[in-house]
């Protein structure tokens, strides 16, 4: 499975392919409610992290998994805010 994020002024979009299907998943950033750092898989006594985002009706999205250092994942959000916000 093969996944891609593209930021943009106000519009996020989520691309997933597995085995040729893909998927894009379009959010707006007024749809956006915001973005959050979850503790993801755990490998021995290394945690790693996920990103995601919540909508507005409640839903969550998968932005990023497995990131291997909670410093990172917060970094990645504030890009996200960042470029939707177009600062």
């Amino acid at each position: 499975k093969s996944q891609r994020v593209e930021a943009s002024f106000q519009i996020l979009n989520l691309h997933s392919c597995l085995l040729g299907l893909s998927r894009t998943r379009t959010l707006h950033f007024a749809d956006i409610a915001c973005f959050d750092v979850r503790r993801g898989m755990q490998m021995g006594s290394k945690r790693f992290y996920n990103v995601v985002t919540m909508t507005n009706d409640g839903k969550t999205h998968m932005v990023a998994k497995h990131i291997p250092h909670r410093k990172l994942a917060e970094s990645i959000v504030a890009d996200l805010e960042r470029a939707l916000s177009g600062e």
